[in-house]
């Protein structure tokens, strides 16, 4: 991921819900709390909360997705 890229911020621990829309601000490098080699970090700013009734919405897998570069492992080139 580099720097300008747009990200879809997901909340992971209580909502489990796409929540906001997030710009890239520092590009990947090594995460420096992973346990494991592969792992990255990015550092991103906020750029827009979503409004609450389209959170579940959006936050259902659909095939596009799902086929995208947005879920390639860290280490493919489509991530890079």
């Amino acid at each position: 991921m580099l720097v300008g890229d747009a990200v879809l911020f997901y909340e992971s621990v209580t909502t489990k819900a796409i929540v906001g829309a997030a710009e890239v601000s520092k590009s990947a490098y090594p995460d420096p709390s992973a346990d494991e080699e592969g792992w990255v970090s990015v550092e991103i700013k906020a750029v827009r909360t979503l409004p609450r009734r389209s959170r579940s919405r959006l936050s259902k897998p659909c095939r596009p997705l799902r086929k995208s570069a947005c879920f390639a492992k860290a280490d493919s080139p489509s991530c890079r």
